[in-house]
């Protein structure tokens, strides 16, 4: 499953370049209930990116967050090809933005404490014009 804000969930296996299909259905209800949709939609059929662009022109960035788990302490290293702007967001449980970044050095290193929030799953999003990568934390 995947759990908003992210849009997309990494798969194992998944190999750049490759072409791939896959179905999906809905597990959640709308008003707040367990639900299974009986129909599944149709196929679609995608080839897995090897890079992102926009406007023409290649926007590749990584993030690595460690330790994870950790106790409300933790670095997020950014590496960022193209040097485009870019912003990073940490968000609770209910998708509420609990920290904003904008990021003027790229291929640093970025030191968060968090240890006042609740224990719990965040998601941390860098994000780049358009484009966005997702990762979770877990605050023990």
């Amino acid at each position: 499953g995947v759990n908003y804000p992210a849009l997309s969930v990494n798969k194992w296996g998944v190999v750049p370049g490759e072409t791939y299909r896959g179905q999906a259905r809905t597990w959640c209800n709308p008003n707040a209930g367990l639900y299974r949709s009986a129909a599944w939609t149709s196929l679609v059929f995608w080839t897995q990116p090897t890079s992102i662009r926009v406007n023409g022109i290649e926007d590749r960035f990584l993030f690595d967050i460690y330790p994870n788990p950790n106790r409300g302490e933790f670095d997020v290293r950014i590496s960022n090809v193209g040097n485009s702007k870019m912003q990073l967001y940490i968000y609770n449980v209910l998708s509420e933005k609990i920290k904003v970044v904008d990021i003027t050095e790229y291929n640093s290193l970025y030191h968060f404490n968090l240890s006042h929030l609740p224990k719990g799953v965040y998601m941390v999003e860098l994000k780049s014009f358009n484009t966005s990568q997702f990762k979770r934390i877990i605050i023990q």
